[in-house]
């Protein structure tokens, strides 16, 4: 099972899949399966591979940073931010975690192009 599919699994389930410091971070509202658990534990350098080479580099007059912008509300995200990865009709950005939901239901209405 891929990355992907692993995070599509555990997002299934209930659960999210976070990149935090060089590591990653999983919240669930419920208990998940035992052995999807056991498959993110043994994929989990994948995962953060795969996290980390969704953040966008943004060039700025030479000078090379990495910035992020939550895709819903456009408000910095800072390093106290509990942020989701996200990769949608082939654009790569984040989204603060309290943005998701509405972000979420407004691919659903096709209110974002790719979706």
């Amino acid at each position: 099972m891929s990355a992907v599919d692993l995070i599509a699994a555990i997002e299934d389930c209930g659960g999210r899949v976070f990149l935090r410091e060089g590591g990653i971070k999983l919240t669930a509202k419920r208990p998940l399966p035992d052995d999807l658990v056991a498959r993110l534990k043994s994929a989990k350098s994948e995962i953060v591979t795969f996290l980390q080479r969704q953040e966008i580099s943004v060039h700025d007059g030479g000078k090379s940073e990495t910035a992020f912008r939550c895709q819903q509300c456009c408000e910095a995200i800072t390093d106290d931010d509990e942020f989701i990865n996200s990769a949608t009709g082939g654009v790569r950005g984040r989204l603060h975690e309290r943005c998701y939901r509405a972000w979420y239901d407004a691919h659903l209405r096709g209110r974002y192009p790719g979706s």
